[in-house]
């Protein structure tokens, strides 16, 4: 973070910066990289040689732009002096060069890959007993979402697929509450289509959305009852704002991708 603010600061004004991390298996090291185009002092930095990198992870050190300007310095002050002892710490490194056309900061340090969870996803199942309710206007992706829970260890006589008319549409949240109010031994897998469309022509036409609905069924269920259904919003193509949105309203966000057998208990795994 540090260096990405410095580049920003110190580099070209409304410049591109560009970042880059690399995992070397072979090593087990990790690199990552922060490059800017040159700013203001640029031309400076270059005639001091190396001793400029050097200076940059001095303590209190600052590299000026110009000592007769009024502007604040080129500096890349404490911070990058911190960056260097942290990386001193995980036995890595820190370094940046001042080139004619751009400036690289380069951070190395030793890596593990943490991937106990795909590990464990292979031996994940669903408890016995959960049923799966899910909607969708689409056809062919109330298909998929059968084939979903299949995969998740959801039986077909445990599976409700709604979503093929807009009754089944307009009155979900009433019916997923008093399905889950009818069965308090039971636990409940819910996925929810964001954009449900409602109506029978441009004229008539209304587009629900799904963690609206979530939101919906989540305040009128007790909490007993809210504690045994993980309801998730399915959606593409979404911004970041939008996912935010999502999870606020339900338990989390499911991407409408291609799922196969070890991908879909990689989502439903804890």
């Amino acid at each position: 973070g540090n260096a990405i603010r410095n580049a920003l600061k110190y580099g070209e004004k409304g410049g591109p910066i560009r970042t880059e991390a690399t995992y070397y298996f072979e090593t087990g090291w990790l690199e990552m990289k922060v490059i800017n185009l040159p700013g203001p002092g640029h031309a400076q930095l270059i005639a001091m040689g190396p001793r400029a990198s050097e200076l940059v992870f001095s303590h209190g050190t600052r590299l000026h732009k110009d000592s007769h300007s009024n502007q604040r310095s080129h500096s890349a002050g404490d911070g990058a002096w911190i960056m260097h002892k942290c990386a001193t710490i995980l036995g890595g490194s820190v370094q940046i060069t001042f080139e004619e056309d751009h400036t690289e900061f380069v951070f190395r340090a030793p890596c593990k890959v943490y991937d106990a969870p795909l590990r464990e996803a292979d031996h994940f199942h669903l408890p016995s007993g959960v049923w799966g309710i899910a909607i969708d206007d689409s056809k062919i992706q109330r298909k998929l979402l059968r084939r979903f829970f299949v995969h998740a260890g959801i039986q077909e006589h445990h599976q409700i697929i709604l979503g093929q008319n807009n009754e089944e549409i307009s009155s979900f949240v009433e019916f997923v509450v008093d399905f889950i109010k009818r069965h308090p031994d039971n636990l409940f897998l819910v996925i929810v289509d964001e954009n449900l469309e409602l109506g029978d022509g441009i004229s008539n036409h209304e587009t629900i959305s799904g963690s609206e609905c979530i939101q919906r069924i989540r305040v009128t269920l007790d909490s007993e009852n809210e504690k045994k259904m993980l309801a998730l919003v399915r959606s593409a193509n979404d911004s970041p704002q939008d996912l935010a949105i999502y999870t606020s309203r339900a338990h989390g966000y499911m991407p409408k991708v291609p799922l196969q057998g070890m991908s879909v208990r990689e989502m439903v795994a804890p």
